[in-house]
């Protein structure tokens, strides 16, 4: 029998709550992830559509990254408004998001600006189950 699984199998592991599972999911991500920067940071061939306009841009030795952001440009100036969006965030520039909540008498300032998007929603949820309950 074969130690390898099928995609039903890991989303079987994962579904139930199976640890093993999650590790296996963790890993395979792991590796996706890291192939995916291998390939981002290759260097594009020369003779790419992309590669004589970034190296007249500068680009001395133009990434396959280099490339996609390129294409992006493009498709923001076309008025692709996800390509804008990903350019904003891509550069640093990511739109923050301003909660105004009431807060008890006792707690002068609380700083959220440490947070993840993900920890503010969760803190959101659980404000909200809580004072569903009462």
């Amino acid at each position: 029998m074969s130690e390898e699984k099928t995609n039903s199998q890991y989303a079987e592991m994962i579904l139930f709550g199976s640890d093993s599972g999650k590790r296996e999911s963790d890993m395979r991500r792991g590796t996706m992830q890291r192939s995916a920067l291998k390939m981002l940071n290759s260097s594009l061939p020369e003779t790419a559509e992309s590669y004589e306009l970034l190296t007249m841009l500068g680009f001395s030795r133009p990434t396959i990254c280099d490339s996609v952001m390129l294409a992006m440009v493009y498709r923001a100036q076309r008025g692709d408004v996800d390509a804008a969006r990903f350019l904003r965030d891509s550069s640093g520039q990511k739109e923050t998001m301003s909660l105004h909540a009431p807060v008890e008498d006792h707690i002068d300032r609380l700083n959220l600006s440490s947070l993840s998007d993900d920890e503010l929603y969760a803190l959101v949820e659980a404000t909200e189950a809580e004072e569903a309950g009462e």
